[in-house]
């Protein structure tokens, strides 16, 4: 499905880091001690990217001072076929909860 997890904060509001780097290694803007939120898009029959999703990672960092990560499964969520994306977001979720226990 090739998920993608990009991380924003305030220290890079205007550019998407990758949550983890070379050897699952977390970006050091990732901050412990603060609120993390996940924001996933759903069904996207035309594979374009959310045009919501800037302006909303902007409005949740200007109230807040959180990580906000952003999971890109456009892989999986692309296709005219509603029901083949349905079944997708299974394996995003098991792909999720591994990455949640490993931040845990």
């Amino acid at each position: 499905l090739k998920i993608v997890l990009m991380m924003y904060t305030r220290n890079n509001l205007n550019c998407a880091e990758p949550l983890l780097g070379l050897n699952n290694s977390l970006n050091v803007n990732f901050n412990t001690q603060k609120k993390t939120v996940w924001l996933i898009h759903g069904y996207r029959p035309m594979g374009s990217t959310p045009s919501w999703l800037s302006n909303f990672v902007r409005s949740l960092l200007h109230k807040e001072d959180i990580n906000v990560i952003v999971v890109d499964w456009n892989h999986g969520a692309t296709t005219f076929i509603y029901n083949r994306a349905v079944k997708n977001t299974r394996k995003v979720a098991e792909t999720l909860t591994e990455y949640i226990q490993y931040l845990l």
